[in-house]
């Protein structure tokens, strides 16, 4: 069992536990502990799902960020020319070379 899974077990066994201390008026007869993990294991395993579900991966994080970067990468590159066009390696001055510039000056 992952550490995470663990944990989710705990709380939502703790949360069940709890919320069986909320009727009014009291239950009466037995409590039946088996039943609460039972139906506690079902729900952490629900969530469980969800989580691998919507959550990336190390590696998928990993190559998103990658990827990322290179996209950003190309955008500057592709501003940068924007800045000079019309003035060889140096920024030029028309309206479009300070759009590029101000957006240049932007990042981070």
């Amino acid at each position: 069992m992952k550490t995470i899974e663990r944990e989710m077990r705990a709380i939502v066994l703790q949360a069940m536990g709890f919320a069986s201390l909320c009727w009014e008026p009291k239950p009466t007869g037995v409590f039946c502990g088996g039943n609460v993990t039972k139906e506690g294991d079902t729900t952490t395993a629900k969530l469980m799902t969800l989580v691998d579900e919507y959550c990336m991966s190390r590696d998928e994080l990993i190559l998103k960020v990658a990827t990322l970067s290179a996209e950003v990468a190309r955008y500057q590159e592709a501003l940068e020319k924007l800045a000079k066009l019309g003035n060889g390696d140096k920024y030029g001055n028309s309206v479009g070379n300070i759009i590029a510039q101000t957006a240049l000056n932007k990042k981070g």
